[in-house]
């Protein structure tokens, strides 16, 4: 909604309301995403000292595996 002055040639805006809600909405997404970044990255964190301190190639394997979906998550996530 919007209301303008008009003056001769010149419009002045006078008020103007956005959806409260929808901008609330997006702020919100941005926040969510923004903390499931930080979740996954602390995740990798903890993938990779984990992964320097295992000698079992299964188990580092696995390891990777989880790395590598954490890394595509972070990158569908950071798009």
């Amino acid at each position: 909604m919007r209301i303008v002055e008009c003056k001769g040639d010149a419009i002045r805006t006078v008020f103007e309301h956005e959806n409260a809600l929808s901008a609330m909405e997006s702020r919100y997404k941005l926040c969510a995403v923004e903390e499931e970044i930080a979740i996954v990255r602390g995740a990798v964190n903890e993938l990779l000292d984990l992964r320097n301190t295992v000698t079992d190639a299964v188990r580092i394997a696995e390891i990777d595996e989880r790395l590598k979906h954490h890394s595509r998550l972070l990158f569908a996530l950071e798009a």
